[in-house]
């Protein structure tokens, strides 16, 4: 019986090793910076969704939400060149520097035409 024990003990601590080691390699995989910030229409001031929002050289995309918001999480500190498309607007651009603390942006698009 006691030798029962050892082994249930034993596997008991390697379990909870393993789970440490891959929660720690977990938490480390988010530690870079967030470049996060908000989509508008230049003349109306009007949150807008749907529009395509890209880090340059990243291979990161997304999509602005219903309130206009946006976010990459996990960016080196440095100088990006971003990009906002959607139809209806012009092409965005824009460099910015991220740093260890994120970065914000606000995109203002104006309509195309304008």
């Amino acid at each position: 019986m006691h030798l029962f024990n050892k082994k249930v003990l034993i596997s008991a601590l390697t379990l909870l090793i393993g789970v440490t080691i891959i929660s720690n390699e977990a938490l480390a995989q988010e530690t870079g910076a967030k470049l996060s910030g908000q989509v508008i229409d230049a003349s109306t001031q009007e949150v807008l969704s749907g529009v395509e929002i890209t880090v340059q050289g990243e291979d990161m995309q997304k999509t602005s939400g219903d309130d206009g918001t946006f976010s990459f999480k996990n960016l080196k500190p440095g100088s990006y060149t971003v990009t906002a498309n959607a139809e209806g607007y012009q092409d965005w651009e824009q460099e910015v520097e991220v740093t260890k603390k994120g970065g914000a942006l606000k995109i203002e698009m104006k309509p195309a035409g304008s």
